[in-house]
């Protein structure tokens, strides 16, 4: 029976130094990663839902880490941590895979400049690939990592990119100084500055010039904006389980309500309940849920969730 502890040290919580992979042994492996991806979920699937699962199971996570001590056996919660374990497993492969793929194709958009690509060749060496996929199309600059990728270490690679996008003159909403936020989310998951669980929870969070990152449609249907920024904001108050338990999200999934269900059974009534979103939004949402206060305030109605929906139902006499 395992640890915190034996957990933390797995490397789905542990950095890992990824400097001297090569870019052409990673994408060598892609195919293989959608197999797996496939296998597991789907080879496309909708941010939205990953992200709830990944704060969803992380919530848990954090529960059990105040009641268990760091080297005492998990007894019952082990299960809980190895859901969370395979989460983090599948959404990072995902998430890393895609912050690689979409930074290579906007670097296409790099405006032409003698000296600066010098100076990049002679710090990082990366250059001929980024000016091979200049003014290519989208779909041809995915094919061309994918089959025929360069011989870089990754290390060099995801530093180049950084550079190229903080750098480099960008025009029309392309690069710039949003994308080198997008690369050094890569760059430093790839360099062992953070874990693959510290990338996830900054990778929903990713922006570039026009909103959220998952707008490429390479392996995520593209995003809706307000479900979510609704995520984001139910997690910046710590009540992903609240969303879940209320179904306060069209995309609260089965398999939501079936770890919910376990972990609600193990933790207690503190990881259920309904979202307060007065709470939501006084600490800091980027949106405003007038209609939900509302539907909260409203003491002629009561909130029971058949199965995933929530259903508004008037209170009758008993």
């Amino acid at each position: 029976m395992g640890t915190l502890n034996q957990h933390r040290r797995r490397p789905t919580l542990a950095p890992l130094d990824m400097r001297n992979v090569l870019v052409s042994e990673v994408m060598g492996a892609y195919k293989q990663a959608l197999t797996h991806l496939t296998w597991e979920s789907s080879a496309v699937t909708h941010p939205e839902q990953e992200a709830l699962e990944f704060y969803l199971t992380n919530a848990a996570y954090a529960k059990i880490v105040q009641r268990v001590q760091p080297d005492d056996p998990l007894g019952e919660f082990e299960p809980l941590i190895e859901e969370y374990q395979r989460v983090i497993r599948n959404t990072s492969l995902r998430l890393f895979y895609y912050l690689l793929l979409i930074c290579t194709r906007e670097s296409r958009h790099l405006y032409s400049n003698a000296s600066l690509y010098a100076k990049l060749e002679k710090e990082f060496g990366c250059m001929d690939f980024t000016k091979s996929i200049k003014n290519k199309s989208s779909t041809d600059v995915v094919s061309r990592l994918i089959n025929t990728p360069p011989h870089y270490a990754l290390g060099l690679y995801t530093d180049h990119l950084v550079a190229v996008f903080n750098q480099g003159s960008w025009g029309g909403g392309y690069g710039g100084k949003a994308w080198g936020n997008v690369a050094k989310v890569l760059r430093n998951f790839v360099h062992g500055v953070t874990s693959a669980e510290l990338m996830l929870d900054t990778g929903y969070t990713l922006a570039h010039n026009n909103g959220p990152i998952f707008n490429k449609q390479v392996l995520y249907h593209p995003h809706d904006t307000t479900e979510l920024k609704k995520i984001l904001d139910v997690q910046r108050a710590g009540m992903i389980p609240q969303m879940v338990h209320s179904g306060a999200s069209k995309f609260v999934s089965l398999a939501h309500r079936k770890f919910h269900e376990k972990a609600l059974a193990l933790l207690g009534e503190e990881f259920g309940g309904p979202v307060n979103w007065f709470t939501v939004e006084n600490l800091g949402a980027v949106q405003s849920y007038t209609a939900e206060k509302a539907a909260m305030a409203d003491p002629e109605h009561l909130y029971v969730l058949p199965g995933l929906q929530l259903k508004k139902v008037k209170r009758g006499k008993a």
